[in-house]
C-alpha cells in the first residue's frame, strides 16, 4: 500500500478531487467550491514537503483524532520529547509516544485512519496530516501506549495562523494521574475548563463500511469565554461559533456525512485535561437554529455549531508533562480580537431592548483631534452592553436632565464592535461649546441607541460594488467609521467579505483643519492595497473636487458615493456626481451637516414612494393625555404631529426633525399613524410608538398620544 501511494504522491490531483463529497457539499452551500478547488490542488500534497518533515520533528506534542470500537470519534494529546514524530520519508510519519492524554479509549491497529495536528503555538505555525497506521510496535512495559506507531501520509497541508494564542511549550516533569470517566452532564469545574478556553481541539470521521475512510484533527481558538455550556435533555450542551477560516471546510464536510466529534479542552494553567465524544449539530449560517439570536449578537460569528455530550474522561491538574507559558507581547491572534465572546453577546442583547431609553454612558477618553475637533470615548455605565449598529450611524445624545436638556446627534466614528463608542466633535454651536469646555473623563453622558438612515453595507449583495467615500471637514466622521469597519471586516475575513474596492477621499482646508490623517494613515497601511485607497487632500494645496480629479482617481467600476460634510460641500459634490459624471441618483448617499437639506436630482424613472398607509383627508380628533388637552389636526394646515403639540404649547424633546434621531419617539395610547415617506416608517422604534416630526393621523374616531 504504502508503495502504491509512494508511486502516486507525486501525481497530484490530475482528476479526483482532494475532498470528499461532504467537504464539496458544504464549500457549495457556502459559494466557495470553485475557487476551493484550483487553491486545494496546489496545497493539499499525498506528501510531506520538507519543510513539513522538519516541523514535527521539532514539536513536543501533535494531537490526533481517531474512533473507538463503537465509531465515536476522540480526540487525543500524544507528548514526547522533539524528535518524537519523525518524518523518515515524504510519506511516512513514525511516532513514539511518551504520554497519550486521554489514555487510548480503543487499540490502534494497522489500517486504522488517524487524523494528525502539528501546532506550534509561540510561532503560530500548523499543519495537518490525514494519515492510515502502518504499524504500531507495542511496548510490553507500557501496554496503554505503543512504542512506535508508523503512518502513511495521504494528505498534507499547511493551515493559516489564524486564531492561535501564543504559548511557549517546556517540559514539564508530570505524575501519571488517575483518569476519571462520567457520562452525559458535565459538573462545574469542567464546565470551566471549557468556558474559560481561548483553545480546543477537534476530531472528527469519515465512515465507510465497516471501516473509517478518514480521520481529521483540528485546531479552534478564539478569545477566552468563546464557548458556552448548557444543559439540555438530561446532557450537557457546547454552543461554538465559527469564525472566518480557509473555507476547506474539512471538519464540516465531516460533520456533513457523519455528526460526531471529539473535543479534547486543555487547561494550559493547570496543566488539567478534559476529552468529551458527542454528537454535532451543524448550522451553517447565522438565521437558523435554537441560538440564531444569541449568535447574532456574537462578534465575528459566520456560523455556528452545537456538540451534545455522550461520554468524557477527565484528568486532574498535573497530568500534562508540558508547561505552556503566555507570551506577553502578542499572546491573543489579531483575528481572536476582532472576534468576541458569550459574555458580550449577552450584554449586547440586553442592550438592543433598551433601544429607545436614555442611557449614561461615562466618558473614558478625550482625544484633541485637532484645534477644533475632540474626540470622546463612551462606555456604558449600567453594564447593560452597547447596541450594535451600522458604520455611519449616529449617537443622539442629551446634556442636562431637566426640561430644557440640550438634545443633539453626533456620528459614531469607530467601526461597529470595537467596545466602545466614540464621537468626534467639532467646536461650533451651544451643545459643541459645551462638550468642549465642560466635559471631562468621567463624566457622565445620557444617549440613546444609535441610528440613521446614512450607513455602509458589506452584504453579500454589495460585494461587487465598490464604495466611495467622500468626506468635507468634519463630514469625515461617518465616513471613518465605514472605513475603519471595512479594514477590520477584511482583516477578519482575509480581504473576502467587503466590496470590491473601497476610496476613501478627504477634503480638509489646511494641514491645521485636517483631523485624523495618522488614524486613516494607519488603517491604510493596514489595509490591502487592492481593496483600500486612502486620499487626503488639501483645498489650499490640491484645489477642489472636479470631474477631472474624481476621472484620474477612479478608474471605470460599479460604484455608490457616500457624502458627508458641510451643507455646501454635500451639495456641490452631489452635482458634480450627476451633473458631470452622470452618476445616478440611487447611486449616492448623502448626509449634510447644517440646517439645509440635500437637493436632490430624482433620475428618470423615479417615482415617489406611496405612504404605507394613507393619511387622513379630514380633521382628526387628537388628545395629548399627559397634559390633559384635546384639538383638531387638520389636513394641510397642521403639518405634522409634532409642529401641532408645538403650536398648542406642548414641549416635545426633538433634534434632527427628519425622522432619523428618534429623539421624538412617542407612544401612542389610542389610534393610529401613517408617514409621509416609507423611509421614516422604517425607523427602529418600537410597535405602539412613532416618530412626532413625521408623523400625521389615519381617518379613526381619536388619536391618543402619551404627550
Amino acid at each position: 500500500e504504502k508503495k502504491q501511494h509512494v508511486e502516486n504522491a507525486d501525481l497530484g490531483w490530475p482528476e479526483e478531487s482532494p475532498f470528499h463529497k461532504g467537504e464539496l457539499q458544504v464549500q457549495e452551500k457556502l459559494g466557495v467550491m470553485t475557487r476551493m478547488d484550483g487553491f486545494a490542488r496546489k496545497v493539499i500534497r499525498r506528501y510531506m514537503p520538507e519543510q513539513h518533515m522538519q516541523f514535527y520533528q521539532g514539536l513536543r506534542f501533535v494531537v490526533i483524532g481517531c474512533g473507538d470500537e463503537d465509531g465515536n470519534p476522540w480526540c487525543h494529546m500524544v507528548v514526547g520529547e522533539p524528535g518524537f514524530a519523525t518524518a523518515s520519508d515524504p510519506v511516512e510519519l513514525d511516532v513514539k509516544p511518551k504520554v497519550i492524554i486521554p489514555q487510548l479509549i480503543s487499540k490502534l491497529t494497522p489500517g486504522s485512519r488517524i487524523g494528525v495536528l502539528g501546532i506550534d503555538f509561540e510561532f503560530r505555525r500548523r499543519n495537518r496530516l490525514n494519515t492510515t497506521i502502518l504499524e504500531v510496535n507495542e511496548d510490553n512495559k507500557q501496554k496503554k501506549i505503543p512504542n512506535t506507531i508508523k503512518l502513511l501520509v495521504e494528505q498534507s497541508f499547511g493551515n493559516c495562523p489564524q486564531y492561535i494564542s501564543r504559548r511557549q511549550t517546556l517540559p514539564f516533569h508530570a505524575k501519571q494521574q488517575e483518569e476519571e470517566r462520567f457520562g452525559s452532564i458535565l459538573n462545574q469545574r469542567e464546565k470551566d475548563i471549557i468556558e474559560t478556553c481561548d483553545t480546543f481541539f477537534v476530531a472528527s470521521l469519515v465512515p465507510g463500511d465497516g471501516t473509517t475512510l478518514g480521520a481529521d484533527a483540528s485546531h479552534r481558538g478564539g478569545r477566552s469565554g468563546f464557548v458556552r455550556v448548557l444543559t439540555k435533555d438530561n446532557a450537557s450542551v457546547l454552543i461554538v461559533p465559527e469564525f472566518p477560516g480557509n473555507n476547506h471546510y474539512n471538519t464540516f464536510g465531516n460533520w456533513k456525512l457523519y455528526p460526531k466529534a471529539g473535543l479534547l479542552f486543555i487547561d494550559f494553567r493547570t496543566g488539567a485535561a478534559l476529552a468529551l465524544t458527542g454528537n454535532i449539530e451543524l448550522f451553517l449560517d447565522t438565521h437558523h437554529g435554537p441560538h440564531r439570536e444569541e449568535i447574532n449578537a456574537f462578534a465575528g460569528a459566520e456560523r455556528y455549531w452545537t456538540f451534545q455530550v455522550i461520554k468524557g474522561v477527565s484528568l486532574p491538574a498535573g497530568s500534562i508533562p508540558l508547561e505552556f507559558k503566555e507570551q506577553t507581547q502578542d499572546f491573543m491572534s489579531p483575528n481572536s480580537l476582532l472576534t468576541g465572546t458569550w459574555a458580550q453577546a449577552d450584554a449586547q442583547l440586553r442592550a438592543q431592548k433598551l433601544t429607545n431609553a436614555w442611557r449614561p454612558y461615562t466618558v473614558t477618553r478625550i482625544v484633541n483631534e485637532n484645534s477644533l475637533i475632540k474626540s470622546f470615548y463612551l462606555e456604558p455605565k449600567d453594564n447593560f452592553g452597547l447596541t450594535d449598529f451600522k458604520p455611519g450611524q449616529y449617537l443622539t445624545i442629551r446634556l442636562g436632565d431637566d426640561d430644557t436638556a440640550l438634545i443633539r446627534t453626533y456620528t459614531i466614528s469607530v467601526a461597529p464592535r470595537e467596545g466602545y463608542y466614540r464621537i468626534s466633535v467639532k467646536k461650533e454651536g451651544k451643545v459643541s461649546t459645551l462638550l468642549h469646555e465642560t466635559i471631562s473623563m468621567g463624566d457622565t453622558i445620557m444617549a440613546r441607541a444609535p441610528r440613521g438612515n446614512f450607513y455602509l453595507s458589506l452584504e453579500e449583495k454589495d460585494k461587487n460594488k465598490s464604495a466611495v467615500l467622500i468626506g468635507g471637514g468634519i463630514g469625515i466622521t461617518p465616513l471613518l467609521s465605514m472605513l475603519r469597519h471595512t479594514v477590520r471586516e477584511g482583516m477578519r475575513t482575509r480581504w473576502e467579505s467587503i466590496r470590491n474596492k473601497t476610496y476613501f477621499i478627504h477634503l480638509s482646508h489646511d494641514m491645521n483643519t485636517r483631523a485624523f490623517f495618522q488614524e486613516t494613515s494607519e488603517l491604510a497601511q493596514r489595509a490591502n492595497p487592492d481593496k483600500i485607497q486612502v486620499i487626503s487632500l488639501l483645498s489650499t494645496v490640491d484645489g477642489h473636487l472636479t470631474k477631472e480629479k474624481f476621472q484620474q482617481i477612479l478608474p471605470l467600476d460599479n460604484y455608490e458615493f457616500y457624502i458627508c460634510g458641510p451643507s455646501s460641500f454635500t451639495q456641490v459634490t452631489y452635482s458634480l456626481l450627476r451633473q458631470s459624471l452622470g452618476i445616478r441618483d440611487d447611486r449616492i448617499f448623502a448626509e449634510a451637516f447644517g440646517p439645509s437639506a440635500l437637493k436632490r436630482e430624482p433620475d428618470d424613472n423615479f417615482s415617489p414612494p406611496e405612504p404605507l398607509v394613507p393619511a387622513a383627508t379630514t380633521p382628526q380628533h387628537v388628545r395629548f393625555a399627559k397634559t390633559h388637552f384635546d384639538t383638531q389636526w387638520e389636513p394641510e394646515k397642521s403639518g405634522s404631529l409634532l409642529e401641532l403639540a408645538e403650536a398648542h404649547g406642548i414641549q416635545v424633546s426633538y433634534a434632527c426633525r427628519l425622522g432619523n434621531c428618534g429623539t421624538c419617539v412617542t407612544k401612542i395610547l389610542k389610534g393610529s399613524v401613517t408617514y409621509a415617506t416609507p423611509l421614516a416608517a422604517a425607523a427602529d422604534i418600537e410597535d405602539a410608538h412613532c416618530l412626532l416630526c413625521q408623523a400625521v393621523p389615519v381617518e379613526q374616531e381619536v388619536l391618543e398620544l402619551d404627550l
